[in-house]
């Protein structure tokens, strides 16, 4: 599904002259919080606490406090909780 255009997030990430989108997540509900989607730019996601998956590449994973992960531009993912106190950062940015 790598960079099947059904699947490319429309959003924009940050401005022109500021091209880096940060996101903060703090939720105690289980929810998707980004459906299958890929992008250009770079994702770096952090962890601050609870428990977050993501599937990455058809991959999945299970991240915990402290951890962090890249994902690549072009690269299908998704992430979502399941009933865990979560705080979660996001940063997008064009390479």
């Amino acid at each position: 599904m790598k960079n099947d255009i059904r699947f490319k997030e429309k959003s924009l990430h940050g401005t022109p002259q500021y091209p880096v989108g940060l996101y903060s997540y703090n939720t105690s509900l289980a929810q998707t919080f980004a459906i299958s989607h890929w992008h250009d730019e770079i994702e770096i996601v952090y962890v601050e606490h609870g428990t977050l998956y993501m599937t990455i590449g058809g991959n999945g994973y299970t991240l915990k406090d402290g951890d962090t992960v890249i994902v690549n531009p072009g690269e299908i993912h998704e992430l979502y909780a399941h009933g865990s106190r979560l705080c979660y950062h996001a940063v997008v940015f064009d390479c």
